[in-house]
């Protein structure tokens, strides 16, 4: 989390955890759902090299975010 947050990519990556805050499920900011074998995984991107890879807990109303910053 310190290369995002010492980088230029900074706001990008906190629109998306406001986002992921509201509704994970909203399909904005390059939404994808991963395929197998990273089945469950979401990933939404800071720019072309760089995404945030997480997973949502329905039931429990939690997402993690498994990767940030490199490619998954």
């Amino acid at each position: 989390m310190k290369k995002v947050l010492h980088s230029p990519l900074k706001n990008i990556f906190f629109e998306i955890k406001e986002t992921l805050e509201e509704n994970p499920y909203n399909p904005i900011q390059s939404f994808e759902k991963l395929v197998p074998p990273a089945a469950g995984f979401y990933s939404r991107r800071l720019n072309e090299q760089h995404r945030v890879v997480y997973k949502i807990f329905k039931k429990e109303r939690l997402v993690i975010i498994y990767s940030l910053w490199a490619h998954y």
